[in-house]
């Protein structure tokens, strides 16, 4: 297939996905519509120095210095479509332009992710990746009509797809071997968002590695090394120094990181700490009747009156912020050094084998913060998820940890649009989107038959498969119950939160079972044998395709 039939393909699946969202402008939007319009009002209207002592609105600005100017830039147009938009005030503002306006900030922002994830193929097709160059189409088709995005963007209201986009170009960097211009994009990236810190391990290991040490020569190194530094450390500065200058930057630092909101969201994330709180709630209770605690006074002991703040446990132990930290660094720390030992400083490996290792090391990093990170949020899931699909999309094996990862992560995301007239369009969505994400992982997917055939890998352990396949029929089964049958009983009025709770602790508990398996394997290196197989088999299949290409001359 050419390459321009690739593009028209593409551009297809794009103008169709885009048409799509924008059935959702004048759909249900979240707080988060109103926190962006404030800070376009903050930013047009204040100068620069008070942009982050702002507090008229309760939405005051919580984001780096980068996203600060991005929304300075869009009110720069938004005021010549409603000057009430840029408007500082600490009632909502809502109109049909400003509705229309800031739905189409997000997909026309977005569209960095469709150009990213095509440069990124387009890369790995160049350095002997041969099988990705086939799975364009279908991983473009994946991102375009990606369920989270659509939900937690187009409908909760968010920029998470221009934020991707970023992170996919400077992986699209890293393959192509350009790790100053990577250094550069993640280093702006973490300037528009800081939750990407929890991807900073993986950059500085890959890159310190592959680049920095890569040469094996001191005068080389330390060349090298001093390049990303100057440039990770210019592109900061670019970012803080203004605020800097302005007397801001403690002031900055403290919207950054308001460590004082607690362990957990108001809607817990899934992950272990929506199973610590589960365990609690469940150990209190029975303290009320069998009194195994009789100093603790179990009224207290609440995390589920919905509000952001920091609560103490009475049964179990306290956690802290150096805590969650500590324990996700060492979750994460087997993959980078795994990374590490398979970089160009200690081996000689092929683009697509490096990138696997880094999609592995980013993956790994992604979910073990999110699973223990402080107050983390449940949309922070599509870190772990969109990653995890390039993963399975490059290495069969991965496919069904990525189908089980991904339904849960989807399902766990429902409960953020709470309006019925918007809830049939939700759940149908979830249920098409789940069944086109297995009918391209298992029945589009080009999967090489050497990779398909290791059985004993990954996504072919039976014990994994028919647990996770359990567990996800069992969505329907919490689904009914928490949406028909709980509404209608009398407990709804004294426990509203606890369908919340159980989709939190029913999806944490699949996702982190699925966790310790993608750790497992990853660590125990099972999946090398799949990345080798695939290998010696990229040949084959670009044999095959030029003696079918000859064919097609002859007749």
């Amino acid at each position: 297939m050419s390459s321009f039939t690739n593009l028209i393909q593409v551009l297809a699946v794009l103008v169709t996905s885009t048409a799509f969202k924008l059935l959702f402008v004048y759909s249900y939007h979240s707080t988060d519509f109103e926190v962006h319009r404030n800070w376009m009002a903050i930013t047009h209207s204040l100068p620069l120095s008070r942009w982050y002592f702002e507090s008229t609105s309760k939405w005051t600005l919580d984001y780096p210095p980068f996203f600060a100017w991005f929304e300075w830039l869009l009110s720069q147009i938004a005021v010549h479509i409603d000057p009430k938009m840029c408007v500082i005030q600490s009632s909502p503002y809502v109109s049909r332009n400003t509705i229309l306006f800031q739905r189409l900030t997000v997909i026309v922002s977005e569209l960095i992710l469709p150009f990213s994830l095509w440069r990124l193929c387009l890369a790995l097709s160049h350095k002997s990746c041969y099988l990705m160059k086939h799975r364009l189409l279908l991983t473009e088709a994946l991102f375009a009509f990606n369920y989270g995005l659509i939900l937690i963007d187009h409908i909760h209201f968010q920029y998470n797809g221009m934020l991707f986009g970023i992170l996919l170009l400077s992986a699209a960097f890293l393959v192509e071997e350009k790790y100053i211009k990577a250094a550069v994009c993640f280093t702006f990236l973490l300037n528009l968002k800081h939750i990407f810190l929890y991807l900073a391990p993986v950059y500085f290991v890959y890159i310190l590695f592959n680049y920095c040490f890569g040469q094996r020569k001191f005068i080389a190194s330390l060349v090298n090394t001093s390049m990303v530094g100057i440039a990770v450390l210019s592109t900061t500065l670019l970012s803080f120094g203004p605020f800097l200058y302005t007397n801001q930057g403690q002031q900055v630092i403290s919207r950054l990181f308001p460590f004082g909101r607690g362990l957990s969201h108001a809607y817990w994330a899934p992950n272990y700490w929506a199973l610590y709180n589960s365990a609690e709630k469940l150990l209190s209770a029975s303290n009320n009747f069998f009194h195994f605690w009789p100093e603790v006074n179990s009224s207290k002991a609440s995390m589920t009156g919905g509000l952001v703040r920091e609560f103490t446990f009475e049964i179990l132990p306290n956690i802290r912020p150096h805590h969650t930290m500590c324990i996700s660094l060492l979750f994460m720390l087997p993959n980078l050094v795994r990374c590490a030992r398979k970089s160009a400083a200690f081996s000689k490996r092929c683009s697509s084998d490096s990138y696997v290792e880094y999609l592995i090391a980013l993956v790994a990093a992604a979910w073990s913060c999110f699973m223990f990170g402080w107050h983390v949020h449940e949309k922070a899931i599509l870190m772990v998820l969109l990653p995890l699909n390039l993963l399975a999309m490059a290495v069969p094996n991965y496919r069904f940890l990525a189908f089980y990862a991904t339904t849960l992560g989807h399902y766990s995301l429902i409960p953020l649009i709470p309006t019925k007239a918007e809830m049939p369009a939700v759940v149908s969505m979830f249920l098409a989107y789940t069944a086109i994400h297995w009918l391209t992982l298992f029945r589009l997917h080009p999967a090489s038959k050497a990779a398909g055939n290791q059985r004993h890998m990954t996504d072919g352990v039976s014990f994994f498969r028919r647990l996770g396949q359990l567990h996800l029929w069992g969505l329907i089964v919490l689904f009914i119950f928490t949406r028909i049958i709980f509404p209608l009983t009398t407990w709804d009025r004294r426990l509203p939160f606890f369908p919340l709770m159980a989709t939190s602790a029913y999806t944490a508990l699949g996702l982190w079972f699925a966790l310790l398996y993608f750790l497992s394997s990853t660590v125990l290196g099972s999946h090398s044998k799949s990345i080798r197989a695939q290998a010696q088999a990229q040949p084959q299949e670009q044999q095959q395709e030029k003696k079918n290409k000859k064919k097609l001359k002859t007749n």
